[in-house]
């Protein structure tokens, strides 16, 4: 991308990269990792002068077949945080597909 001077790097984020949750301490370093690597490569493409743009996508809980090999000791299987006042399950990876597609078609 940097010889050609020109692309799109979409990182996949998640909210708890900003908003840690009780049980989740090494899934929201991780996410909280992408967003300040994302954030330094950003600043590096700036330096240069770029037309390489960079973006994270901070997802919400998705419906994946995570939570359903996960191996825990809690007396509860894990599930996708939900807030109290949704209604809905969390979307689907169809959904997540259609919104990293457009963040890289728009930055």
């Amino acid at each position: 991308m940097i010889p050609r001077d020109a692309g799109v790097i979409v990182q996949v984020g998640s909210a708890l990269g900003d908003r840690s949750i009780p049980l989740q301490s090494a899934y929201c370093g991780a996410k909280h990792a992408v967003n300040g690597f994302t954030s330094s490569v950003r600043t590096e493409l700036m330096h240069q002068h770029s037309n390489v743009s960079v973006t994270v996508v901070q997802m919400p809980a998705v419906n994946t077949p995570q939570f359903s090999w996960v191996l825990s000791r809690l007396p509860k299987h894990p599930s996708p945080y939900l807030p109290s006042t949704s209604r809905r399950w969390p979307p689907g990876p169809s959904s997540t597909q259609r919104t990293i597609r457009t963040a890289s078609s728009t930055t």
